[in-house]
């Protein structure tokens, strides 16, 4: 308590009845609740101070003494050991995405599971994939070709999801609305309906949720305004079955994951 007194006559003496810093959060304060609350025993001097041991009273009930606790780390004579770091959901969503439009099942190995990911998962299944998933692998089972799916493909909040399986869509004799969380709602989408629309696939909407109705596309040769590894590979994933040479320039170079991959 006294720990949390000191710390808290750092952060001001005006504590009245306003919020506090702590933590990297605010919380706010009613002082008249604090001191009907905890008033008992609070010394008689200073204004804010005796705020402050309000205060103290009131973070001893409801926050972890940890904020103020301190971690003295020493030298080591020798560290050792071994850790596997998170798999990554950029090459995980590429991956599922480019097994789906394969000739036959692909094995993923220590793919990245999370929410994101298995968007990209169910929307390839709505339209005729399988997808299986092992304890450190993936399989995926392509359709002879994508049909239309019955209901809207949800990418959840993965921009990754609706950008780069438009661009498959659009290449293909099918339509899908594809529709995000409040979000994903909110992200721009027309950086891929432009170039989309000028290789000859109708989308509808330049935020989600997007209409694709795809079809027979030409190749382009197009100038991104930005550097977007999620716009190239857009593009990029829609020239595979365009007619003629589909082409990218960026501004700067943007990561290069699609391109390792279809090398």
């Amino acid at each position: 308590e006294r720990q949390i007194l000191r710390t808290n006559l750092l952060v001001g003496k005006s504590l009245h009845g306003g919020a506090v810093g702590l933590g990297g959060k605010r919380i706010k304060v009613d002082v008249r609740r604090i001191r009907h609350r905890h008033g008992r025993g609070a010394p008689k001097h200073e204004h804010g101070t005796q705020h402050a041991f309000y205060l103290a009273r009131f973070l001893r009930d409801r926050v972890s003494a940890s904020v103020v606790s301190v971690l003295t780390v020493g030298p080591a004579h020798r560290v050792s050991g071994s850790i596997r770091p998170a798999s990554d959901k950029s090459l995980t969503h590429r991956a599922v995405l480019l097994a789906a439009i394969a000739n036959s099942p692909s094995h993923v190995s220590q793919p990245l599971l999370g929410e994101d990911c298995r968007a990209t998962m169910r929307c390839v299944e709505a339209m005729g994939a399988k997808v299986e998933i092992g304890e450190d692998e993936i399989t995926v089972h392509p359709a002879t070709e994508w049909s239309s799916p019955q209901t809207d493909l949800d990418c959840g909040n993965s921009g990754t999801t609706m950008r780069l399986l438009a661009g498959l869509i659009a290449s293909r004799p099918i339509e899908a609305r594809l529709v995000g969380d409040a979000s994903l709602s909110r992200r721009p989408m027309g950086r891929i309906a432009e170039p989309l629309r000028l290789m000859g696939a109708t989308l509808e909407g330049d935020r989600p949720p997007i209409m694709v109705r795809g079809g027979a596309l030409r190749g382009i040769a197009y100038t991104s305004p930005v550097a977007s590894a999620q716009i190239k590979s857009c593009i990029l994933l829609a020239g595979l079955r365009a007619q003629g040479v589909t082409q990218v320039t960026e501004p700067s170079l943007s990561r290069d994951h699609t391109e390792r991959m279809l090398h």
